[in-house]
């Protein structure tokens, strides 16, 4: 069974997207699919490839790091443009504003080799919060 993140549709005056936890930072995807039932990811050089976008809320504005780990069995998993990167994210307190507002992201990649239940620990200056999806196998439109 895979704990996931609730989803929370979020509009602001420039941007919509559907997100996941509901801390001070939180995930979104451009991959097809939604939180309840699995979200299917593209495909990378022989990697599932999840866009994600990390977010921080306008509460937010400090930096933040970013984990990422299979939680039901072993498996890579690589964070970044490419899958060549296997280092935590790291996001300074100078990432751009999406639109007017004051929600910034940082747009990249969630690589995996197979469908499963996946995990992001983020850590802020005074929290840590945990986002959880389900990736299913590869897109077939």
């Amino acid at each position: 069974m895979c704990p996931r993140s609730p989803g929370q549709y979020i509009q602001t005056p420039d941007w919509g997207a559907m997100t996941l936890g509901s801390g001070l930072t939180r995930v979104t995807t451009d991959s097809a699919g939604d939180p309840q039932h699995g979200f299917h990811p593209g495909g990378y050089n022989g990697w599932l490839a999840l866009k994600t976008h990390f977010v921080s809320t306008p509460a937010y504005q400090g930096p933040f790091l970013v984990r990422a780990k299979r939680l039901d069995q072993t498996g890579p998993i690589r964070l970044g443009p490419t899958p060549s990167q296997a280092a935590p994210l790291f996001m300074t307190g100078s990432l751009k504003s999406v639109g007017r507002g004051s929600w910034r992201e940082t747009p990249y990649f969630t690589f995996v080799r197979s469908p499963g239940c996946y995990g992001w620990q983020i850590d802020g200056l005074n929290f840590s919060t945990t986002v959880v999806a389900w990736v299913l196998s590869k897109y077939r439109p």
